[in-house]
């Protein structure tokens, strides 16, 4: 379950960057971990759970067709979700165990090359909405979070080749710090709305693709996938 998986993740680091901040309270690494936790309990895993729950459904529905063999589009969809969990996981796993503030920088820039090979992987043009259906991000809004991303990706690695304690380390920290945040703040009230279905375990219940769905609503409308997608 994306939930447990990313919310357990936030907390190795939010641990990880107390600890470093009673040793050391002004090491710029300290804001990273911060940031990286809170993009993974507020954006990185209920995104993630929301995106696995449209692709199994758009696969189920393809199966209901009788097109198990002829979904590419669906089953691209869910290839790209799970490269991105398995860079942003790896890349959190990474932040929590490293042992220096290099390492910590390095995970962070994993993390976020998850984000990019989600979108080379095509996530664009495969996206399916939360009910199932084909919704497909515009190219040019993907070409403005693609570079969002790899702004982030940028920063967090020209901080790792600083010396610690250098401008260089301590300017890419806040960078990144800043750049996750805003992606945080736009999630919190989503967050929090579905935060009480989260904690007793439940989901709303997902309205069905029927046919007067459809002729109603022909095809689900894009959201603004930020920074954290």
């Amino acid at each position: 379950m994306p939930a447990v998986a990313y919310t357990s993740a936030a907390a190795a680091l939010m641990l990880r960057a107390a600890r470093l901040s009673r040793a050391s309270p002004t090491q710029p690494e300290v804001a990273v971990l911060a940031a990286a936790a809170l993009l993974a309990l507020i954006d990185f895993g209920p995104t993630a759970a929301k995106q696995l729950k449209s692709a199994t459904m758009a696969i189920q529905a393809a199966k209901t067709r009788g097109a198990a063999g002829a979904a590419p589009r669906e089953r691209a969809w869910l290839w790209a979700i799970g490269i991105k969990m398995t860079g942003q996981l790896a890349g959190l796993a990474w932040m929590a165990g490293a042992r220096g503030g290099r390492g910590i920088l390095k995970g962070g820039a994993l993390m976020m090359a998850g984000n990019l090979c989600f979108w080379i992987a095509g996530a664009g043009a495969a996206r399916h909405s939360e009910i199932g259906e084909h919704a497909p991000v515009p190219p040019k809004l993907v070409r403005v979070i693609f570079a969002a991303d790899a702004a982030l990706f940028i920063t967090l690695l020209v901080g790792a080749v600083g010396d610690p304690g250098s401008l260089a380390r301590i300017i890419s920290s806040a960078a990144f710090a800043i750049g996750a945040m805003a992606g945080v703040l736009e999630n919190i009230p989503k967050f929090v709305k579905g935060l009480p279905g989260t904690l007793i375990g439940i989901s709303a219940p997902t309205p069905s693709a029927s046919a007067g769905d459809a002729a109603a609503s022909p095809q689900a409308p894009v959201e603004e996938d930020k920074v954290a997608e």
